[in-house]
């Protein structure tokens, strides 16, 4: 769905997806190739076309793609995917054979157009960013439904005690010693230290949280999957945010200016990394003995250093 959305917001801008919403498909892919056939040498980089459609168009793009020329044999080493047809498009020099690559999309809309676009690896019309040397998302096997904190906490407790243990500590802890909603959300012992620990994410997931109570769930996705994503700077913010207001727990709960040491950790859920950005949390992680990040399902020790 999120990129059903995206793809709409593109539609306008130049050497974006014109939507063919039922018209002559290979029309749409020469008049699209034309308009970007210019002295901007777009065109002639071009070496495929994608069409990406919601499966309720599937029989409307088989039906049309029926009538389209064989796909030519791949060249030894192509990074190419598989195709089985192709479009023999004429440009300023000549006709070049486009392999026509199908991207489906398992969404359920009213809108069943189709999305055409121009594969120019150099200068792309649009692309989908995932982490480099690393998956979009994790998963764990077997993982249960998150509906509480103390179940999404004491899962991120889990991997920072993985953490310490392969390094050699033995690590021990009980969860909301002093009560659920009381500080802290965890009292741990490491190799004998006693310290309290308190455990915030970024973003607030409340916005992006499915539950198994709504009734209309495929309108619920596609809701969802229209909403903005924060952007990098919007999320150190809320990382400052979440780090200030655990500051200010921590110091209330100081008796006499004493108090046991205190360990942080945040989970980043977001899609942007947090663990180069150390340099500007310094002020506010000073006031923890320990700062824990979790994010792309890696554990980090991010203060001290």
């Amino acid at each position: 769905y999120r990129m059903w959305h995206q793809l709409q917001a593109l539609s306008s801008r130049l050497g974006g997806m014109p939507a063919d919403s039922g018209g002559n498909l290979a029309e749409t892919i020469q008049n699209h190739y034309r308009h970007n056939d210019d002295e901007s040498e777009f065109g002639a980089g071009v070496e495929s076309v994608t069409l990406t459609f919601p499966k309720g168009a599937q029989p409307k793009v088989t039906a049309q793609l029926s009538g389209f020329p064989p796909r030519l044999s791949l060249v030894p080493g192509s990074p190419l995917p598989a195709s089985s047809k192709s479009i023999h498009i004429e440009n300023r020099t000549g006709t070049q054979s486009l392999p026509v690559l199908e991207q489906p999309l398992d969404i359920e809309v009213s809108d069943t157009s189709i999305f055409v676009c121009l594969n120019n690896p150099a200068k792309p019309g649009w692309v989908v960013v995932a982490p480099r040397n690393k998956p979009p998302m994790l998963f764990e096997r077997n993982l249960r439904a998150v509906s509480t904190n103390d179940i999404s906490e004491k899962a991120a407790w889990d991997k920072v005690c993985l953490w310490f243990e392969s390094r050699g500590f033995t690590v021990s802890a009980k969860q909301y010693p002093e009560g659920k909603n009381n500080f802290p959300d965890f009292r741990a012992w490491i190799d004998g230290w006693e310290l309290d620990v308190e455990m915030t994410s970024v973003p607030d997931m409340t916005d992006w949280t499915l539950k198994g109570t709504f009734r209309k769930l495929e309108e619920r996705i596609s809701e969802i999957a229209k909403q903005p994503g924060q952007t990098r700077s919007e999320v150190i913010a809320e990382f400052l945010r979440k780090c200030s207001d655990k500051r200010h727990r921590l110091e209330s709960t100081a008796i006499g200016g004493q108090r046991r040491l205190c360990m942080l950790v945040m989970s980043n859920w977001s899609a942007h990394a947090l663990i180069g950005e150390s340099s500007l949390f310094g002020a506010e992680l000073s006031s923890f003995d320990a700062v824990m990040l979790i994010e792309s399902d890696e554990v980090y020790c991010i203060y001290p250093q």
